[in-house]
């Protein structure tokens, strides 16, 4: 799942180290992904980081 979310990014892909960074995706993957029919060039997920994070 790591890679289905950050491709190949090594240095994105390290950061995932504990179980609630991965219990993180593996909701984020709910939330998102399997809403969305796999359709990541519509995704909403990079909006809401948008939105809280900056």
């Amino acid at each position: 799942m790591k890679h289905y979310i950050f491709g190949n990014q090594e240095e994105m892909i390290q950061v995932l180290r504990s179980e609630k960074q991965t219990q993180g995706l593996m909701q984020i993957y709910q939330d998102f992904c399997t809403q969305n029919q796999n359709n990541c060039l519509h995704c909403q997920f990079p909006n809401v980081v948008k939105k809280y994070f900056s």
